[in-house]
This record gives C-alpha cells, structure tokens and sequence, in this order.
C-alpha cells in the first residue's frame, strides 16, 4: 500500500472555499486501487490542512496522477485557496492494528490524525522496526481509543519512516499521551533509534472522508 501525505498551507480567507473544495474529491471512490482518504486541519495552525490518502501499489497511483488527478482539481475549484503545498510518499510496511485492523478500514471512524515523522541513525533500522511492531503496536492498542495505523518507509529516502494513526477523539489521543506514551518511548529507546522525531496533529473535518469501496 502506498500512503500519501499532504499537507497545505490554506490562505485564512480562502479556508472555506478550500473545504468545500474537498468535496469534489469524493470522486476518488471510483478510481481503481483507492484505498482510502482523510484529513482536516492541523492542531496548532488551523490553516493548515493535513491530508493523508491511500492507495493500493505504485501503479494505481501513477494511473490516478495521470488520468484522473488534474479533472478533479479543476472541478474542485481549489485553485488560488493555498500558498505552498509539500506531498510524500510512502510505503507501507505494516499495519497499526487498533479497534480495526488497518488504515482503510478505520477511514469513517477516525476523528483525529496523528503522524509521527522519524529520520533513524544509521544501522539502526531494524531496531526501530522491531520496537514498532513489539512495543508501539500493542501499546497503543491496549491505550483504547486507537482505530487503526499504518507504519511507513519513504519511497525517496530509505532512513525515514512514518507512523500514521487515526484516534477515535482528540481526547482518546491525549490519554495516551499523558498515560502509557512516556514508558512506551523509554522502552523503544527512540532517541538510540533516530536523529529526529517530528509531529503532526490534526482534527479530521468528516466532510473531507472518503472511504474506500470494500
């Protein structure tokens, strides 16, 4: 599975007209090997609007850049709303297993985003990945109120890696924060693991859901 990330720095006056924008993106429900998509806007700057879509493999995506993409944004009336945009790619590695068992499953559930961006050191990425999958995955799931994740190589820079998780409120993710997220993180050993760890958090605008035909 690939997942992209999206993230859009809204101009403030044009913000409603972006979000109705989304709108047009339901069209996607149609397109071969979609998977899914979410977004809303970011928690400490609410002109930014994080969006993260998803997509069978390589190629559905490619097909869907090519002969798709551009007739939806021109319906999508989006044009002129935003400054500057940054989009990457991502492969899936595994699943995030919570109240769900992935990602495209949890899409009209989840009410609040939460991507964690991680540049590892070198020499420890299988490290990283098996304290992933041994101590975050059932960590988080045991917390209550994950819905579902997806851990994530780069598809352009093979020492960065993505943990992207749907929470079922603000509040569910926020009690995980404050409760087992510290002794989780100790026993991870983050900082051995990664030059940087980088956050980002955004309510989800339900409006913007497109869920995946399944």
């Amino acid at each position: 599975m690939i997942v992209k990330l999206i993230q859009v720095d809204v101009i403030p006056d044009r913000a409603a007209r972006f979000s109705a924008g989304q709108q047009a993106w339901q069209a996607l429900i149609d397109v071969k090997g979609f998977r899914g998509q979410t977004g809303g806007w970011a928690l400490e700057n609410r002109s930014r609007a994080i969006l993260v879509g998803l997509w069978r493999d390589r190629t559905c995506y490619e097909h869907f850049m090519t002969d798709v993409h551009d007739d939806v944004f021109a319906v999508s009336g989006q044009q002129g709303t935003y400054g500057t945009s940054e989009v990457s790619l991502w492969n899936r590695i595994f699943d995030v297993p919570g109240r769900f068992e992935n990602m495209p499953s949890a899409i009209d559930d989840g009410l609040f985003i939460r991507v964690a961006l991680c540049r590892l050191k070198p020499a420890r990425r299988e490290h990283f990945i098996d304290a992933q999958e041994t101590i975050w995955n059932p960590g988080m799931a045991s917390a209550g109120g994950l819905q579902a994740g997806v851990f994530c190589q780069s598809s352009v820079v093979s020492d960065h890696s993505m943990v992207c998780t749907l929470w079922g409120s603000e509040a569910d993710h926020r009690h995980y924060r404050e409760g087992p997220f510290h002794d989780l993180r100790r026993q991870a050993d983050v900082e051995a693991d990664c030059e940087s760890v980088s956050g980002l958090l955004a309510s989800v605008e339900t409006s913007w859901r497109v869920p995946p035909r399944i």
